[in-house]
């Protein structure tokens, strides 16, 4: 993802929740770079579900059901798509669910 030459991995945990209690299954998909020592312990990288970042009418999104690296705009450089399918239009329990690309060279 970096361009180093070492390989690197994105873990995506649709069933993550930061507050289980009330922020069920919101998910997060998050990038561990590898080097010659191995991967890396804590990610250089993350994205978590619309609740946690403060906006969603409520709804589980499940961020990270699908994911998938490469270069989708041809600019030369790794790109990250997921998807968040049950995340809500904007009405309470609508699930009209997104796509969210991350552009460009990630750290």
């Amino acid at each position: 993802m970096n361009g180093d030459g070492f390989g690197d991995v994105i873990v995506a945990d649709f069933g993550w929740s930061d507050d289980w209690f009330s922020n069920h299954n919101q998910g997060r998909v998050q990038l561990f770079l590898g080097s010659s020592d191995g991967l890396a312990p804590a990610a250089a990288w993350s994205a978590i579900g619309p609740i946690a970042r403060g906006y969603d009418g409520g709804s589980p999104a499940y961020q990270g059901w699908d994911v998938d690296a490469g270069d989708f705009d041809g600019d030369g450089l790794s790109d990250v798509v997921f998807s968040a399918p049950a995340t809500s239009g904007g009405f309470y329990g609508s699930s009209a669910g997104r796509v969210e690309v991350w552009s460009g060279q990630v750290p």
